[in-house]
């Protein structure tokens, strides 16, 4: 499992981003939501992340530029994702379904920073997207 920080170029601004192939989603805080293209989900979707439960009824179109290529993917729309191990806040965390379509691991770097230790292991980054209905446990 991998896990890689560096800014996110969106619209021109730079969000301090965890690339984690550990998570399966892609999630945004609301701040970075707010200048993306939202839409509201037919029903609440609760994820487990960071070892805690949050519970979303939004989706954002995250459109941005990692490492010099346009990526496009869905994000959920979460108040707060956590703190890096230097205690910055993530602002956006960058889900291996992401990388899949964006047809890489990740960031170059990414391969070569895979330490159990990374970024993200400190707020227990693992993550599960389900409905109220499907609500599974939380991995620790």
């Amino acid at each position: 499992m991998g896990k890689v920080r560096e800014m996110l170029k969106v619209d021109g601004q730079e969000y301090w981003t965890l690339f984690d192939t550990g998570v399966r989603s892609t999630y945004v805080v609301s701040a970075v939501a707010e200048k993306l293209q939202m839409t509201q989900t037919p029903h609440p979707i609760r994820a487990a992340l960071g070892g805690r439960v949050k519970v979303t009824t939004c989706t954002a179109l995250l459109q941005a530029e990692v490492q010099g290529h346009l990526v496009s993917t869905h994000a959920l729309v979460v108040d707060e994702i956590g703190k890096d191990e230097d205690g910055r806040r993530i602002e956006i965390l960058f889900g291996a379904l992401a990388m899949h379509q964006w047809g890489k691991r990740g960031p170059r770097s990414c391969l070569r920073s895979s330490s159990p230790s990374s970024a993200g292991n400190q707020a227990g980054m693992t993550d599960r997207s389900e409905t109220d209905r499907d609500l599974i446990a939380v991995r620790v």
